[in-house]
């Protein structure tokens, strides 16, 4: 009870109480691991030096959950005192593979300090036929901190053998952990080529844009043909032309820049704009004043984001992109476009934000703050309903989730908004909706990095030593971004990445009211609780038929689950079959069973097998598994679609429904 008082001192005495009183506790290891995850840094540093005084080795595994939170100097000197005061315990059990984390980053610490060589865990993952998302993400993160020559080309390799069915999104993060370790120069791939230039084929655009990013990231002599080919291909997927133009920019010695610089001029507007990405490598002030003259322009089908994009993640990029607009007007569209990806992101500079800046017809945003406050949070105590609320929060032209998760779903460039109504007052959430630069919450104090090589980083800080910083990159979805000291030119603060006016998106402010109330209650006792059940949250959709799944070049649409893990209606394609995927990653396998809020009009696919019976037990391997749903409307009961996991008596599964960006 003290470890979920609201007082956060009062949690940290409990966490210290721990150390003294763990042989009387039924379960010290867990009562750990929770005040490990607490939000108060100071109960997460209690947690740490309890678990030194805890004989066992699972105690040091719970200490490691503090890891997946914001570190302090005061965590950084625990944190090693607990490692030594346990390693006795815990480092032949690793040794042997018996010690059980929750996460594989976990994991990776732990073979850290104990100086475990990696080569032999790489090895066994890229083995795996299906490994899961999260344990990806894991190997690729310490192999890109120290790769070594032959570990790089085992993963290349590896990657490049995988099957067409392979599942995109892991192959998506090893290709890019790949262009990182490719981008320092401290070695070569040699002849592996062409095992990259055979994803320049793959079914998904996501990996074949990232094998050639790679091309260009590790500067391999003879992909000028292959990529000037993309370029010009005009069937090829966006995404994958701006890749093969960035990497003919990058690659030295090459001879396609007088290309890119006749293209970005003189080509079709579509054209011109995939050959700008490519001059901004190699010719900036060139690359702004062809940008420029395609803003004027009507920009169709091209994306004016991305091209503005190209400038303000580069160092001085801004300065030529603005001078070389000068008093040129842009287009109506263009502007409409730049104007709403800054409401959304708050990534523009100022200067670019005002001459983006679409005119607005009036200003909710101005009239609420001119109101009395205590009168406005009275009304949206009385007034405001959670309910329509949550309808607010998830209109995608507000783009909350954009910067905000909810639990496990959504971005995390801004604070976890899942238990933000029990921490703090309605007057706060009003004004934090308002004035967001007033009161910007601890650690997501927005900075900007700008990096020796001139590439450019901003988000929040989560950890900083006197070797290294992490940031929380807002233009990756709030990705952490390990970055040397030693490559930081300049380090500065920046306003907060929410911009002020977002109550203008509102059409009333009866909306704004309900949007108000929905994130005060959440978190607080009733229906917008925090909760932690294994339910999948987040989905894919796509249309399709009873007895035939979407075609493979479907564009599937990312969809969230509500607070209570519904996937409403109103988030479904119109059409009468509806394909809903999810995937879940199983740590240890064992058998599962689905609830299902009901399974009239449902049919159930696990990766490739059908499940014919929704109401048995499932068995399922460890690894990542897909979920395909077949939803015939005309045959549901029950509104929307939530899908539960349980775990049956006795079944040893350890599972994670994915969630998140």
């Amino acid at each position: 009870r003290v470890l979920s008082a609201k007082d956060g001192h009062a949690r940290s005495a409990g966490a210290r109480v721990i150390r003294y009183w763990h042989e009387e506790l039924a379960d010290p290891v867990a009562l750990l691991a929770k005040a490990a995850a607490d939000p108060f840094p100071r109960v997460r540093m209690e947690a740490i030096l309890s678990a030194g005084y805890v004989p066992k080795a699972e105690a040091f595994s719970a200490a490691l959950v503090a890891l997946d939170h914001p570190r302090d100097a005061a965590i950084d000197i625990a944190l090693p005192q607990t490692v030594n005061a346990l390693e006795s315990l815990w480092r032949p059990l690793l040794e042997a593979n018996k010690l059980k984390f929750d996460k594989e980053s976990h994991r990776d610490f732990a073979e850290r300090e104990a100086g475990i060589g990696f080569e032999k865990r790489l090895g066994e993952y890229l083995k795996k036929k299906s490994p899961g998302l999260d344990e990806t993400r894991s190997v690729i993160d310490r192999l890109v901190s120290d790769a070594n020559v032959k570990q790089a080309r085992m993963a290349v390799d590896a990657v490049s053998r995988k099957k067409p069915d392979a599942d995109p999104e892991v192959m998506v993060v090893m290709l890019e952990g790949l262009a990182k370790i490719g981008r320092t120069g401290n070695f070569s791939l040699g002849q592996r080529i062409n095992p990259l230039k055979k994803l320049l084929n793959h079914p998904d655009d996501a990996v074949a844009a990232a094998a050639a990013t790679n091309l260009g990231a590790w500067q391999l002599k003879g992909a000028d043909p292959d990529l000037l080919e993309i370029l010009g291909d005009s069937t090829r997927a966006a995404s994958v032309r701006r890749a093969a133009s960035v990497s003919l920019g990058q690659l030295r010695g090459s001879n396609a820049a007088e290309t890119l610089r006749k293209l970005a001029f003189d080509g079709e507007t579509a054209d011109r704009y995939f050959a700008v990405y490519g001059l901004a490598e190699i010719d900036i002030p060139s690359a702004a004043k062809a940008a420029a003259e395609l803003l004027v322009l009507d920009p169709g089908e091209s994306d004016p984001v991305a091209l503005v994009q190209a400038f303000t993640r580069r160092n001085k990029g801004s300065t030529f992109l603005i001078e070389a607009l000068g008093k040129k007007k842009p287009h109506a569209l263009v502007l409409n476009h730049l104007s709403d990806y800054h409401r959304r992101t708050g990534q523009l500079p100022r200067a670019l934000a005002q001459i983006f800046q679409a005119p607005a017809p009036r200003s909710l945003s101005a009239l609420l703050i001119k109101e009395n406050r205590k009168k406005l949070t009275a009304a949206v105590d009385k007034d405001g309903d959670p309910v329509r609320g949550e309808k607010v929060f998830r209109r995608k032209a507000l783009a909350c989730f954009s910067c905000h998760a909810i639990g496990p779903i959504g971005s995390h460039i801004g604070p976890n908004l899942v238990a933000v109504g029990a921490a703090a007052q309605t007057d706060y959430m009003i004004e934090a909706i308002l004035e967001p630069n007033k009161a910007i919450a601890q650690h997501y104090e927005n900075k900007l990095i700008q990096l020796a090589d001139g590439r450019i980083h901003m988000g929040a800080i989560t950890y900083k030593s006197d070797k290294e910083v992490i940031i929380r990159d807002s233009a990756q979805g709030g990705k952490e971004v390990k970055l040397l000291l030693t490559d930081v030119r300049k380090m500065r603060p920046m306003p907060s990445l929410m911009p002020a006016g977002l109550a203008d998106q509102l059409k009333t402010r009866g909306e704004f009211l309900d949007l108000a109330k929905f994130v005060s209650v959440l978190g607080r006792p009733g229906p917008y609780a925090n909760d932690e059940s294994p339910v999948i949250r987040k989905w894919k959709i796509a249309p399709g038929s009873a007895d035939k799944p979407p075609a493979s070049d479907t564009p599937w649409v990312t969809a969230y689950s509500m607070v209570d893990g519904v996937l409403p209606d109103e988030d479904l394609d119109p059409g009468e079959i509806i394909y809903a995927q999810g995937a879940v990653d199983v740590q240890v396998a064992g058998s599962v069973k689905l609830l299902l809020n009901s399974p009239k009009g449902l049919k159930l696919w696990i990766d490739e097998r059908p499940v014919n019976d929704l109401a048995a037990p499932i068995d399922l391997t460890a690894g990542r598994h897909t979920l395909t749903f077949v939803i015939q409307r005309d045959q549901r009961s029950a509104s929307g679609l939530r899908a539960e996991f349980i775990t049956p008596s006795g079944s040893p599964a350890k599972y994670q429904p994915e969630g998140g960006l």
